[in-house]
């Protein structure tokens, strides 16, 4: 093959790749996805859907049976935290304290509370850019008119972080509302929360390189050779079949949010809605800003304040960094 026809086969195949995954943040360097777990030097991976995404984990290990139990092990781990937070379940925890959570404290995991808590402190640290509490403006964002409702409309720019309050004990741990405004979604957190646990539990197991991506939440365990890190592409939020950056991270975590996916126009209460919730508007407005990626040490913390700067500057997602998370940076993509 001459170098042209490589360069070309080279094009399709990341064409092809970019078209296959739906995030913003996805791995390279590897063959196609599969549901079965594929052995090629070492490198096991496997797929699957979870949290409303396509799940995958990969991991460097010498036995096949035992790659592939670990692997489970993790992905039954994420599933777990769906089934204790995911809102969309009346009969999960989080369904069961947005119902009742008004009228008395509900009982809580340990794991729920800390995801819950994190969120509240990322809240009070963005001054309400980030807010687990928003779920009355989000419940209704998939349906189609967008519904008018003067009742949300009064929640905008409330901080309604402020009006939950969780009391942590040893025994007991409670949610409760101080009003019936808060409902919990913890949609912004849970699924970074995940990606951490799964590695957790991949480092226990004695592995010392693994990635970790459910649907551009990632987070990588070493490198995915001992003198290579893990190779990952940004997508072109202008040009969805083209990459905008490719990043080689070790011992990292990466979380992208983006503008480009849906649309809404506010004008018209017509659908095509982005998951972005400006907290102070109550929509999703348009603005050059097409593309935040936070890189850190941990996946929780860069899945919160993916959201929570999204929309701010340059220079104050900079400066906010810098104040509390020193060890993290940020992508932007006008």
């Amino acid at each position: 093959m001459n170098m042209q026809s490589s360069n070309q086969a080279a094009s399709i195949r990341r064409r092809r790749l970019l078209q296959a995954s739906a995030a913003a943040v996805f791995v390279l360097g590897g063959a196609g996805l599969g549901t079965h777990i594929a052995r090629r030097r070492q490198l096991f991976r496997s797929s699957r859907m979870l949290m409303g995404t396509l799940g995958e984990i990969q991991l460097v290990h010498d036995d096949a049976r035992l790659a592939s139990g670990i692997i489970q092990q993790a992905f039954d781990e994420a599933a777990r935290i769906e089934r204790r937070m995911t809102r969309f379940d009346p009969q999960s925890e989080i369904g069961r304290v947005n119902a009742f959570g008004h009228l008395h404290g509900m009982p809580v995991s340990q794991d729920t509370a800390r995801v819950i808590r994190r969120g509240l402190d990322w809240a009070q640290v963005s001054r309400g850019w980030f807010d687990p509490a928003l779920g009355r403006l989000t419940e209704n964002w998939n349906q189609d008119p967008l519904p008018q409702d003067p009742e949300k409309a009064s929640l905008l720019g409330r901080t309604l972080f402020r009006e939950v309050k969780l009391t942590e004990a040893e025994k007991n741990t409670e949610v409760r509302f101080l009003t019936n405004a808060p409902r919990l979604d913890l949609g912004g957190i849970a699924k970074g929360y995940a990606v951490d646990r799964a590695i957790h539990l991949i480092r226990e197991a004695g592995i010392e390189q693994a990635l970790v991506n459910f649907g551009g939440d990632l987070r990588v365990l070493g490198g995915r050779t001992a003198s290579s890190g893990w190779k990952v592409g940004i997508r072109n939020p202008h040009q969805k079949d083209e990459i905008a950056q490719v990043l080689k991270l070790r011992d990292q975590a990466i979380a992208t949010s983006g503008n480009n996916e849906q649309r809404l126009e506010p004008a018209s209460g017509s659908r095509f809605v982005q998951h972005l919730i400006d907290p102070f508007r109550g929509h999703a407005f348009t603005q050059r800003l097409q593309s935040l990626s936070i890189i850190g040490d941990n996946c929780c913390d860069v899945d919160c304040l993916a959201t929570a700067l999204f929309f701010h500057g340059a220079r104050e997602t900079r400066h906010f960094l810098e104040d509390h998370t020193p060890s993290f940076r940020s992508l932007r993509y006008s």
